[in-house]
């Protein structure tokens, strides 16, 4: 028979169940909120009634029922339905961009940490070469001392060489452990009052001790005095003037400047006339192990760590180091400190 046996409404669904002969037969009851979310047919007991407002599926409605479902408002499904996939294609669009992205992200560390290795190989075969090649000079200058085969007018200039490969190898050895230092963050400065002069002569002294042939033009102010520790001072400086040792023509004169400026800081800096650095390079060179293009370099020693150290000089300070440049018209290599109390 046709006759319901039970009628009951929802929020725009009505619903009858009843009774045929044609035997068991399942069936579900839904309304437009679970059609909107596409959720068509949720396993449940039997539960119906005048009240029955929620998305209630019949697994089994039992032997001779039958539930027919009719929609009060097909317009507000059919909205609720086109706006479910919208969400679910924006959630899509959202989901594959996030995959993109973690892809990309993924892709960027690897490179960076191939580089990284990279990095630290170049590294370690700089400074294995830095290392081996005093050992070396002073291994066979020792030779020629023992084997007696050094005549006597030539022995003072044997004792300046070995001297000179022995300094060699400090600053080497003192290079790395000062930048093993400060990346460690153990490096503890000495502040004291002292003229920014006194330091940065004491590196051009023994730079040009060095490299007797080089000319450096000085622009030192004598006077201006900073908070400062003189012996780190003097390592960032050591540093700068070896930087442009390596990159800049031979014959070629370096000006090395000291001066106050108006906001109470001290400026240092190196400059030369060598190839410049590319734009892209100048943050990059500062960096640990990262070098400018070897093929700019009259010689392939260093370590890649000299303008780090500059950098953690003066960040140590409270100041910053940078570098200003124009490709084939030299660079210009600058650090600042605060000068502190006056």
């Amino acid at each position: 028979t046709d006759t319901p046996l039970v009628r009951f409404e929802g929020e725009g669904v009505i619903g009858v169940l009843r009774r045929v002969d044609a035997g068991p037969i399942a069936g579900f009851l839904v309304t437009q909120e679970s059609l909107g979310r596409g959720r068509f047919a949720l396993p449940a007991d039997l539960a119906v009634g005048k009240n029955t407002s929620g998305a209630h599926s019949v697994a089994d409605i039992g032997k001779g029922l039958r539930l027919s479902i009719g929609l009060t408002d097909p317009r507000h499904v059919e909205h609720l339905t086109a706006q479910s996939r919208r969400w679910l294609t924006a959630s899509g669009v959202v989901m594959a961009a996030l995959a993109l992205a973690f892809g990309a992200l993924a892709l960027s560390r690897m490179r960076a940490t191939r580089r990284l290795g990279e990095l630290r190989t170049d590294f370690v075969s700089a400074v294995s070469h830095e290392l081996r090649t005093p050992i070396a000079s002073l291994r066979m200058l020792a030779e020629l001392l023992e084997q007696d085969r050094v005549e006597a007018d030539e022995r003072t200039e044997v004792y300046t060489a070995l001297a000179e490969e022995a300094r060699r190898l400090g600053d080497t050895v003192d290079r790395l452990l000062s930048f093993s230092r400060m990346t460690a963050g153990r490096a503890v400065l000495t502040r004291q009052r002292t003229r920014v002069a006194e330091p940065v002569l004491a590196s051009l002294k023994a730079f040009e001790l060095s490299h007797p042939g080089v000319d450096v033009e000085r622009e030192i102010d004598a006077k201006v005095e900073a908070d400062i520790d003189a012996d780190q001072v003097r390592l960032a400086v050591d540093n700068l003037l070896e930087n442009a040792l390596k990159y800049a023509p031979e014959g070629q004169p370096y000006r090395l400047v000291v001066a106050a400026t108006r906001n109470h800081e001290v400026t240092i800096s190196v400059e030369d006339h060598g190839p410049g650095v590319a734009p892209r390079d100048r943050k990059r060179i500062f960096e640990p192990f990262e070098r400018a293009d070897d093929r700019l370099s009259r010689a392939t020693e260093g370590s890649g760590i000299g303008l780090g150290l500059v950098r953690h000089v003066a960040k140590a300070h409270g100041g910053r180091a940078w570098v200003e440049s124009e490709l084939g018209r030299g660079a210009r290599f600058l650090i600042t400190l605060p000068r502190g109390v006056a």
